[in-house]
């Protein structure tokens, strides 16, 4: 467990594996994973929700409700990331601003099966649709329906970008909330087309990955 501070609040950020990639950056670094992307994102979101796609065992989570005291509704559908997740946002009494789903999330509602990339980078674990899988899928057209104002939305799916963005056609069409995409080499064109018809255009890039911000043109 380590202690995290940003813009005098605190919180308190706990793994069960000390292998993870993720887990093992914030202890190397005693600082939040992708702090730069989260300082911009403190700066820059107006008021309204913030939706975490991808939100591993909850380092942007706890950011988003513990140092932004912003509404949650946070997206993980590996199991064991999950159960994490969810006693990280509990331990940290944020379970009036977050709302956990241990499920993925898609271009349309159905289940899917999880792929792992490998042992020791759990947030590298992403998702394909399949009628026989067992994770469910939602989209964030119909999940985010009583979330009201949506600010922001981050997406980090390992390859699933394409998938989620035209799940959201809704949202992005009435709220315009900044995005925050992971851009990967078999997905980038794809999403940066897409972005261009949803009348989007890039405004920043943070971190070795990297994640592209987005907003309206």
């Amino acid at each position: 467990m380590i202690r995290l501070s940003a813009h005098d609040q605190t919180v308190e950020l706990a793994w069960s594996d000390d292998t993870d990639h993720i887990p093992q950056r914030i202890a190397e670094n005693q600082d939040w994973y992708e702090r730069p992307l989260l300082d911009h994102i403190y700066e820059t979101a107006g008021e309204g929700a913030i939706v975490d796609v991808g939100a591993h065992i909850g380092n942007h989570t706890l950011w988003f409700a513990g140092i932004m005291r912003r509404r949650v509704l946070a997206f993980e559908p590996h199991p064991a990331s999950y159960i994490q997740l969810v006693a990280n946002v509990d331990a940290n009494g944020l379970r009036h601003l977050v709302e956990t789903r241990g499920c993925a999330v898609g271009a349309e509602p159905g289940t899917a099966r999880l792929e792992y990339v490998g042992a020791t980078n759990l947030g590298s674990a992403t998702y394909r649709p399949d009628p026989q899988g067992t994770t469910p899928v939602t989209t964030l057209d119909i999940a985010s329906v009583e979330l009201g104002r949506v600010a922001a939305v981050k997406i980090d799916v390992e390859g699933a970008e394409v998938d989620v963005l035209e799940g959201a056609k809704t949202l992005i069409a009435e709220q315009h909330p900044l995005l925050y995409v992971e851009d990967r080499d078999d997905t980038l064109t794809a999403v940066h087309v897409l972005m261009d018809a949803y009348g989007y255009e890039r405004f920043g890039v943070w971190g070795k990955t990297p994640m592209t911000g987005w907003k309206p043109k």
